[in-house]
């Protein structure tokens, strides 16, 4: 998406968020930095089980900056600027002010068939198991790859029907997503 490809990693056994930047370091990218609502919906996305609960490392922390009671404290570990943020609601407000806090994660919870999902602040040393990575450009010309499946998601600027983005697909060689399961 914006010329970023994301990917979602799941790990055995758990690993902590320095653990998880090495990985990403090594496909090539860094811990996510997520820059708007259709990043965040893409990472959401791309986990493949969303019955369960997950707690996944992404690439925002304030390890250098104590500074401050609220989120203008916290950085992207790649040096983006991005100031969005999705702070979770779930029962505590985040960011949490607590000195050893560093680290951000990404929280899906389910329940009653909903999924919730909101940014928390943790210990770094906190093992999960799983991480969001991202890196420039798109490989294969896709903004996600998911079982050997290429998406590509388009923003438009006004509201269109079904026929048109069929035919928006197909001039990329493309067909409109099929959702087979509940996956």
């Amino acid at each position: 998406y914006d010329d970023t490809e994301f990917a979602f990693f799941q790990t055995s056994p758990l690993i902590n968020q320095s653990d998880a930047q090495t990985q990403c370091t090594n496909w090539g990218g860094n811990l996510s930095t997520i820059t708007s609502t259709v990043e965040d919906s893409l990472l959401f996305y791309s986990i493949p089980d969303l019955s369960k609960a997950f707690t996944c490392h992404i690439g925002l922390n304030d390890k250098n900056n104590e500074v401050g009671t609220d989120d203008d404290t916290f950085v992207w570990i790649d040096g983006s600027t991005s100031s969005y943020r999705k702070w979770g609601t779930l029962g505590t407000k985040y960011p949490k002010n607590e000195t050893d806090f560093d680290c951000v994660r990404h929280r899906y919870t389910s329940g009653s068939g909903a999924l919730s999902q909101g940014w928390v602040n943790a210990l770094c040393s906190d093992e999960r198991n799983c991480y969001f990575c991202s890196k420039p450009g798109i490989s294969n010309g896709c903004d996600l790859i998911y079982d050997s499946s290429c998406y590509e998601m388009f923003e438009v600027s006004t509201p269109i029907n079904w026929l048109d983005a069929q035919s928006g697909c197909a001039i990329w060689g493309g067909d409109l997503t099929s959702i087979t399961t509940e996956r």
